[in-house]
């Protein structure tokens, strides 16, 4: 469910670790906090990364990487995004390890100001309203605010069970739903 650290108006990173079936297919939802009080969702869609987030919880601001993602179909790999508030800049990433992040293309300008905080629960390989579901495997995903800043959900999905809840290391409670394989 929504928690006060997930309401990020400023500064924001996002990492996503998995696995696509296909990695350049039609939309795919890596996480986001995307419906009634719509803040922000980062997805793929043939191939691009996107950033969509809302200044007041309905205009939507949307941001594409410049290049493709690299991976191939089936290969594991990690996704990232940053967006500064002050300046609009938002910075696309790929790793093969989560520890050396290199560039997706180049930077993006887009509209500074804050994103809408919302209330929504954050949702990992699906949109909450479950239009688009991710095919391929989710392993991990991470919320910070600020750039390189807290951690603010970091749910490991290595070990969970369908039907199963737990608590990530920011506290946060988790429910997996849907039939994952790992």
């Amino acid at each position: 469910p929504n928690a006060s650290a997930l309401e990020i108006t400023g500064d924001i990173d996002l990492r996503w670790h998995g696995s696509l079936d296909k990695w350049n297919s039609s939309l795919q939802v890596f996480l986001g906090r995307w419906s009634g009080a719509t803040s922000w969702i980062l997805f793929q869609q043939v191939g691009f990364l996107y950033l969509q987030w809302t200044p007041d919880g309905s205009t939507v601001k949307t941001i594409v990487s410049t290049l493709a993602l690299p991976f191939t179909p089936g290969q594991v790999g990690w996704v990232r995004v940053t967006r500064v508030a002050s300046t609009g800049v938002c910075t696309f990433y790929t790793s093969l390890d989560g520890i050396v992040w290199v560039q997706l293309g180049t930077t993006v300008t887009s509209t500074t100001g804050s994103i809408y905080a919302g209330t929504d629960a954050l949702f990992v390989g699906l949109d909450d309203g479950g239009a688009y579901f991710l095919t391929g495997n989710v392993y991990y995903a991470e919320v910070r605010s600020g750039i390189n800043g807290t951690v603010v959900a970091n749910p490991d999905f290595t070990s969970a069970a369908a039907g199963a809840s737990f608590t990530d290391g920011a506290g946060n409670t988790w429910t997996v739903s849907g039939g994952p394989t790992y």
